[in-house]
C-alpha cells in the first residue's frame, strides 16, 4: 500500500493525531507540517515561530507521508497513547 496526501489524514486520524498537531500541504506553526516544496521534492518539519526544524526532504510524496506517519506514531508514543504488552506477560 501506498500512502499519498490525500490518504494520510485518515492513517493519522488511526492513531489519534489532532489536527491541531499536523499542516498537511501548508505552513502552520506550532505543528508537523507536510508540504510539496517548489522545487517538487517533499518536506517533512516542525514549524515554530516561522521557522522549519527537524526537516527531511524527499523526491517521492509517499516517503514524505510514511516519513510524516512515523513520525506522529513516536508521538503518540512519547505521550502514552499506545500501550505495549510484555510478551512474557502475554503468554501468561
Amino acid at each position: 500500500m501506498i500512502i499519498s496526501l490525500n490518504s494520510l489524514p485518515d492513517f493519522l486520524e488511526t492513531i489519534g493525531i489532532d489536527d491541531d498537531d499536523v499542516s498537511i500541504g501548508e505552513n502552520a506553526d506550532n505543528r508537523w507540517c507536510i508540504l510539496q516544496r517548489e522545487d517538487g521534492k517533499w518536506s517533512v518539519f516542525y514549524r515554530e515561530r516561522g521557522g522549519n526544524f527537524d526537516e527531511s526532504v524527499f523526491d517521492h510524496e509517499s516517503d514524505a507521508c510514511y516519513t510524516m506517519l512515523g513520525r506522529m506514531t513516536l508521538l503518540q508514543i512519547t505521550r502514552g497513547r499506545f500501550q505495549f504488552e510484555d510478551e512474557t506477560e502475554a503468554g501468561q
